[in-house]
């Protein structure tokens, strides 16, 4: 949709699309987009939530936090961080290996 967008600003006022794409402008469009994304399918999770009261709380509270994620999105500036080949692999293991050790602290805390 802001690709869209864009294109029919870019040939409305005569701009090279290819060029447009590198602006700072067209970074923070696409960063909205993607915080107001995110704070929709927060809204989304709260509604469902309250419609099914059964559903974890601490769950809920846990969700909220990924509003914060819409503030580290607006800044970003679209150019790669820091990318050595042992910490993108390493970045790579650390997800599925932490929810791992969650998942087994978890059963361990059950079992006691």
């Amino acid at each position: 949709m802001v690709n869209e967008n864009a294109k029919k600003q870019c040939k409305t006022y005569q701009i090279d699309y290819e060029g447009y794409k590198l602006t700072e402008e067209f970074q923070y469009s696409l960063n909205v987009a993607a915080s107001i994304s995110l704070l929709s399918a927060n809204v989304i999770w709260y509604i469902i939530a309250k419609i099914n009261p059964e559903w974890d709380y601490v769950t809920m509270w846990f969700q909220s936090f990924s509003i914060l994620a819409a503030f580290i999105l607006i800044h970003y500036n679209g150019k790669r961080g820091y990318n050595a080949a042992w910490f993108r692999y390493g970045a790579y293991l650390y997800y599925p290996l932490h929810l791992a050790i969650i998942y087994a602290l978890s059963l361990l805390i059950a079992y006691l």
